[in-house]
């Protein structure tokens, strides 16, 4: 079968047919047979594991749409807390909770970069911001100095006088909203191998580039050490990121090169933002196969 697959060899030196294959799994087992095929076959692979001190980063900041990226965080942080029957009164807090982290994402996005000789920003710095309102004011007020940013993020600004400033008449009640987010952060970059992937500012996969060139992914959430809340919340995050890119990729069914997605114990991932992998994904020609323990848990 890896002989139909080959195109040409010199040696060491094989090529392959271009199929990509992304699996999520949070045992390691399963990701080290995997990586074996890909050595013994001399295919390069991409590891992300927090037990892998080597391991590629995921830092969200990395992708170029601020709102895509506020998107990706706000719906990883829901999932970790959301529930399918919130009281009226809760979920209004809930869409004040995203609206908040979601500004203050985009505007870091916007002027960490501008402030720090171009690095990127990551989870720990927004974090941060929502633990210390005196730097959302601080950025803020740099923004108001950038007459197109100003301009292009008037709305944002002023949502963050109303709700962020020292004088602001809502900054208590804020404070008090979004302590639900900085907690799910705090808890999740708390195991320094989850911060070092989520937090990296110079190693992260390309998600575009993985799809294109039809790279091997292999994601290990390492349930047993992370628990059941930081391993949804890491694989949540993988999860998220790769449905930007493939929502957004160049060329038609024709020319785009097959992707094949295994999520292991998928339930654990099941929320509202995972819907698109069953609607849309064939359409860019990623095919999913998923395992659950039984039909309940769908």
């Amino acid at each position: 079968y890896m002989k139909k697959m080959i195109i040409a060899s010199l040696g060491n030196d094989i090529v392959y047919r271009n199929l990509g294959m992304t699996l999520i799994t949070p045992d390691y087992d399963s990701l080290s047979r995997i990586k074996n095929v890909c050595k013994n076959y001399h295919i390069k692979c991409n590891i992300v594991d927090p037990s892998d001190s080597n391991s590629i980063g995921l830092n969200p900041f990395v992708y170029d749409d601020p709102a895509k990226i506020a998107i990706t965080i706000s719906s990883v942080l829901k999932g970790m807390y959301a529930s399918n029957h919130l009281e009226k009164e809760e979920m209004y807090r809930e869409e004040f909770i995203i609206q908040a982290v979601e500004n203050v994402a985009i505007m870091l996005k916007e002027m960490y970069p501008k402030m720090n000789g171009g690095k990127i920003p990551n989870l720990e710095d927004l974090l941060k911001m929502l633990t210390n309102f005196e730097l959302v004011e601080k950025m803020c007020e740099i923004m108001r100095t950038d007459d197109v940013l100003a301009e292009k993020y008037s709305a944002q600004i002023r949502y963050f006088k109303k709700n962020f400033y020292s004088n602001s008449p809502a900054r208590q009640e804020t404070e008090k909203d979004i302590y639900i987010a900085v907690a799910q952060l705090d808890n999740l970059l708390r195991l320094p191998g989850v911060k070092s992937i989520l937090c990296n500012r110079n190693n992260n996969l390309d998600f575009d580039r993985a799809l294109k060139d039809g790279e091997i992914t292999l994601v290990c959430t390492r349930r047993g050490d992370l628990g059941r809340i930081t391993h949804k919340a890491f694989g949540l995050f993988f999860i998220l990121s790769m449905q930007n890119a493939v929502l957004r990729r160049e060329g038609n069914e024709s020319n785009r090169i097959p992707n094949f997605l295994y999520i292991d114990e998928f339930p654990d991932y099941i929320c509202k933002d995972t819907e698109a992998i069953f609607t849309l994904y064939r359409k860019y020609k990623v095919a999913t196969v998923i395992t659950a323990q039984n039909l309940s848990q769908l």
